[in-house]
């Protein structure tokens, strides 16, 4: 997400708003939702072929191609794409929120500065964002990177990956 950030500034930079939001839509939008579709029936397959080996199904590959035809084609989640979804939702609230504020004339050089500096200082980053990924984790009870497949965005996680995201775009700047 931090990598996201650095490019999407770039983009922002390089190409404008609209030149962003076009780039985002061919690079997430567009592989998010084919892929979503296709991991649908090709995740229920294995599902139902390894549940059908353990079974001692005789013939688990054609009982899981009948249960691929019996699933429904609307994915039920994300899968193994959430992280694209919940970029989807980041890049356009940033791209809203940097929109804004070049519309209302609100910098924040100060705010740069100091991730500038703190990036720029291993010991400094390691303690400053270790600290913040920590305070994430500890306040919430994670035991591991949070993620969410559900198709209802969840605002805790998208403003924990926000969070690096917007870090990446001041390292940007």
């Amino acid at each position: 997400f931090v990598l996201s950030g650095v490019f999407g500034a770039l983009l922002w930079e390089k190409r404008g708003a609209q030149g962003m939001l076009v780039n985002h839509f061919n690079r997430l939008v567009l592989p998010f939702s084919a892929f979503v579709i296709l991991l649908n029936p090709a995740i229920t397959f294995c599902g139902a072929f390894r549940r059908l080996v353990e079974q001692g199904a005789e013939s688990p590959w054609t009982e899981a191609l009948k249960d691929i035809a019996e699933t429904s084609m609307i994915p039920q989640s994300t899968f193994h794409l959430w992280f694209l979804y919940d970029l989807i939702y980041i890049a356009l609230f940033s791209g809203a929120v940097v929109w804004l504020m070049k519309r209302i004339g609100l910098s924040l050089p100060w705010l740069v500065r100091l991730v500038r500096k703190t990036v720029e200082s291993p010991w400094r980053c390691l303690a400053v964002f270790g600290s913040l990924h920590t305070g994430w984790y500890l306040t919430f009870g994670w035991e591991s990177l949070p993620t969410d497949t559900g198709w209802s965005p969840n605002p805790l996680l998208l403003a924990y990956y926000l969070s690096f995201y917007g870090v990446g775009w001041m390292c940007f700047n």
